[in-house]
C-alpha cells in the first residue's frame, strides 16, 4: 500500500512598525517546501523501500543546492543505492522552481527480532544570498525640532530562511561627526526549520552622499560572534567583510540561530549650512550563507515474513 505525505512547511510572519519617524516593511521568510513519496511505513525483511523527495524553492532569490543526503538508517545494515537525481543534479532552484530527488533502499536480510523499527531524514543543504535595506536620516547639526520635519524611513529584506532586522541604532545621522563614527548594528536571525552552517560574506552600500570613511575608527563592519577576523575590506563607499578568516564562523555551533554584524559609518564632514533640512538615504547590502534543514520520513518498520 502506498502512502503520500504532502508536507509543506512555510512560515509567515508580517510586521509593520510605525513611528513618527520611521516605518518598517519586512516581509515573511519562508520555510523550504517539499512533496514527499514514499513507498510504504512497514517493509519485509530484504525488501525495498522507494523515496521520492520533491524539492521546491519558495524563496524570492535562487537556493543552491549543495547535498540532499539520505539519515537515520544504520547504514552498516541498509543498502541504499546510489542517490539518484532526475535528469542531473540538483544545483541551482530559481524561485518557484522544483526537483525531484530519489532513493532506493534496501532493507535489511535478516532480523534478530520479529520487528526494528527506523526513522530515516534527508538532509538538505544549500547556499543563499540574501539582500536588505535601510534608510537613515541625515540631519542638519542644529537638528530637527518636530516630528513633522523628519523624512519617513523605510527598512527590509528579501525573504529568505534568515530574517534580517538592519540598521538598528543607524536610523538618524547627524552632519559633524566627521571625527567618529556613527554605530548600529544589522541582525540575522534563523527564522527558519534548519540552521545556518555557515557565513561565507556580508556587504553594506553607503550613500556616496556621506561616504564610508574607513579611516576614521570605528568604521566598517564587525561579526559580533566572531573570532580572528581580518578587518572588513571597504573600497569608496562599499563596505564587505569576508569570513574565511573568522574560526568561529567557520562552526556551526556558533552560528546556527543567527549573527550580528556591528556597523560604523562614518560621516564626511559636511559644513554648517549646507544641509537645511532632514533628508532620507537608503542604504542596501546583501549576506551570503549556508543554510541545512532535515526531512522527517516518519517511523519505517521492516518485520519478518507473515
Amino acid at each position: 500500500m502506498k502512502r503520500w505525505i504532502f508536507a509543506f512547511a512555510i512560515l509567515f510572519a508580517a510586521a509593520f512598525a510605525f513611528g513618527c519617524t520611521e516605518q518598517e516593511t519586512k516581509g515573511p521568510p519562508s520555510g523550504p517546501g517539499y512533496m514527499l513519496e514514499i513507498s510504504s511505513n512497514r517493509i519485509i525483511e530484504g525488501g525495498i523501500l522507494n523515496i521520492k523527495l520533491t524539492l521546491s524553492n519558495p524563496y524570492e532569490t535562487d537556493m543552491d543546492v549543495s547535498s540532499a543526503e539520505l539519515i537515520g538508517f544504520d547504514t552498516g545494515r541498509f543498502k541504499p543505492d546510489a542517490v539518484r537525481y532526475e535528469g542531473s543534479d540538483i544545483g541551482v532552484l530559481e524561485p518557484g522552481q522544483s526537483f525531484p530527488v530519489i532513493w532506493t533502499i534496501e532493507a535489511p536480510g535478516t532480523l534478530t527480532t520479529d520487528t526494528e523499527t527506523f526513522n530515516p531524514k534527508a538532509k538538505i543543504c544549500f547556499d543563499m544570498e540574501q539582500s536588505y535595506f535601510f534608510d537613515i536620516a541625515l540631519l542638519p547639526r542644529t537638528g530637527v525640532q518636530t516630528a513633522g520635519e523628519m523624512p519617513v524611513l523605510t527598512k527590509g529584506s528579501s525573504y529568505g530562511p534568515v530574517s534580517i532586522n538592519p540598521g538598528s541604532g543607524l536610523s538618524q545621522i547627524y552632519t559633524g561627526t566627521a571625527d567618529k563614527a556613527a554605530k548600529g548594528s544589522i541582525v540575522f536571525d534563523n527564522a527558519g526549520i534548519g540552521k545556518i552552517t555557515t557565513i561565507y560574506s556580508m556587504s553594506m552600500n553607503v550613500p556616496e552622499s556621506i561616504y564610508l570613511d574607513n579611516t576614521i575608527s570605528g568604521s566598517g563592519l564587525r561579526y559580533s560572534q566572531a573570532e580572528g577576523c581580518e578587518d572588513s575590506k571597504c573600497i569608496n563607499n562599499v563596505c564587505k567583510i569576508e569570513s574565511s578568516a573568522c574560526s568561529r564562523l567557520e562552526k556551526e555551533i556558533e552560528i546556527q540561530n543567527g549573527v550580528t554584524v556591528t556597523a560604523g559609518i562614518g560621516v564626511k564632514d559636511i559644513a554648517d549650512g549646507t544641509l537645511t533640512e532632514a533628508i532620507s538615504l537608503r542604504t542596501s547590502g546583501d549576506i551570503s550563507y549556508g543554510y541545512c534543514y532535515n526531512i522527517d520520513f516518519g517511523t519505517v518498520t521492516v518485520h519478518k515474513p507473515g
